[in-house]
């Protein structure tokens, strides 16, 4: 899966969501994945600030999983670490 967002340094949320990034599955056509059971991981790597890890594990990634809805949270914080400018 691919999916192309914009992360704006000192802003929290992305340029099309407040909160995060917010992930819909679905199949070729159009069924709802449902996730129960699923670890969601996200990592993403800065020049400048190296690795920043979230996992639904950890609480730090919201899913909800009958409606294969993900959310990872960025942070005003984490939008400096992903800067790398």
């Amino acid at each position: 899966m691919t999916s192309n967002f914009t992360v704006i340094s000192g802003y929290s949320g992305t340029e099309t969501h407040d909160i995060g990034i917010e992930l819909a599955l679905e199949d070729s056509e159009g069924t709802v994945t449902d996730l129960t059971g699923w670890e969601i991981v996200f990592i993403t790597q800065s020049l400048e600030s190296g690795p920043m890890r979230k996992t639904s594990a950890d609480g730090g990634i919201t899913v909800t999983p009958t409606e294969g809805r993900i959310l990872i949270p960025i942070s005003v914080v984490d939008s400096r670490l992903l800067s790398h400018r």
